[in-house]
């Protein structure tokens, strides 16, 4: 007679879509007590599984199972904007909107890492869904950098014996 322990799926599966082991000498089915139209959350789970023999010489027997269910990929419905000014920092920029149903971070957890380049910049953001049930999924998201604003700062000048100026040193941030 056939043995196991753990029957696996995913979620979103009702119990009567939960895939079965198979046997060659019987034939398994949900037990009696179970609903077939309930989901199951991504987790363990003891469920009652029925073996029928593939002869009349055994009896019918139900066994408690460990049912383990995955949890599945989940397209946010919609993602984050994003803004920045040219030299910010990417783990400082803040999404804006996008899917609730979850959190948004960046990919890149890097202190250091800038933005880009002013205009749109291509960055990959994580979305976590609140629910176990649901893997976190990755997704590009366009960042409109801004120009950043000159400032000037005039750090020492050198003038010829006419008073003319020769050169500038100057910090532009």
């Amino acid at each position: 007679m056939a043995r196991f322990e753990v029957v696996k799926d995913e979620f979103r599966k009702t119990e009567g879509e939960i895939t079965l082991p198979t046997s060659t000498n019987g034939t398994w089915s949900l037990g009696e007590t179970m609903d077939a139209t309930k989901v199951y959350d991504a987790k363990e789970h003891d469920v009652v599984l029925r073996f029928t023999a593939s002869t009349t010489n055994y009896e019918t027997k139900d066994y408690t199972v460990k049912l383990v269910i995955s949890p599945v990929a989940y397209e946010p419905t919609s993602t984050p904007s994003a803004s920045a000014t040219y030299g910010d920092k990417l783990n400082a920029v803040q999404f804006v909107g996008g899917d609730n149903t979850g959190t948004w971070s960046w990919k890149d957890t890097n202190e250091t890492t800038l933005v880009g380049n002013a205009g749109t910049q291509e960055h990959v953001a994580v979305f976590t869904p609140t629910s176990g049930n649901y893997l976190p999924s990755e997704h590009v998201i366009s960042v409109s950098v801004a120009k950043k604003e000159v400032t000037i700062e005039v750090v020492k000048d050198t003038f010829d014996f006419n008073g003319n100026k020769r050169y500038v040193l100057y910090n532009l941030d």
